[in-house]
């Protein structure tokens, strides 16, 4: 094929495959920012804030990852739960987070 016509291809693809990336950034942004003020809202300053943030990252990544069963949410909890940590590491050192 030519250039020419494969160009509209390339740009369709691309721009399905952002608008995907993009909803299921959405979701997770809105899940663990739900979750975090939730959490903060139940502790009552009782725990410091880096336990909270990695218990939202925790339950963000296994309710996005709830409906592939058990298994895949307690994964990817703990993987949400490793980078809540490294935010909750980097709000430490930059608090404009």
């Amino acid at each position: 094929m030519r250039a020419e016509t494969m160009t509209p291809y390339y740009l369709h693809a691309t721009g399905s495959l952002g608008r995907q990336f993009a909803c299921g950034a959405a979701v997770l942004g809105l899940y663990f920012a739900s979750a975090e003020s939730y959490l903060h809202y139940l502790v009552d300053g009782r725990a410091p804030d880096s336990a909270v943030t990695t218990a939202a990252g925790f339950m963000t990544a296994a309710l996005y990852r709830a409906p592939r069963g058990p298994r895949a949410a307690s994964v990817a909890g703990a993987v949400g739960a490793l980078f809540a940590a490294g935010l909750a590491a980097l709000r430490q050192r930059y608090p404009s987070l």
